[in-house]
């Protein structure tokens, strides 16, 4: 269960940053790099709070549309917040050691 908690914080970290909607079109996998080939990011997590751990595949933004389309709840379950407009933290100060 700890690592679950880690996991979805993790996780929830990463939502935060944006909420972009996610693309209608199949995204374009062709490396620009010869040799190499792009594969989408898998992802294993769990669509409910006591759920089995699930794989889902393609960027944040388009596996939390499918965590939501999987449980509608899924925000309020694991006590997701997603501020739009966040604010630094007030102890936040400018680099000066570069």
């Amino acid at each position: 269960m700890r690592y679950a908690a880690v996991a979805l914080t993790a996780f929830a970290a990463m939502l935060s940053g944006a909420a972009a909607a996610p693309t209608t079109t199949e995204p374009n996998y062709d490396s620009p790099q010869p040799g190499y080939k792009l594969v989408p990011a898998q992802w294993e997590t769990q669509a409910f709070v006591d759920g089995p751990f699930i794989k889902l595949e393609g960027t944040v933004q388009e596996v939390r549309a499918e965590l939501i389309k999987i449980n509608p709840n899924y925000d309020a379950d694991f006590n997701i917040t997603i501020d739009a407009n966040p604010s630094p933290p007030a102890d936040l100060e400018a680099r000066t050691d570069f």
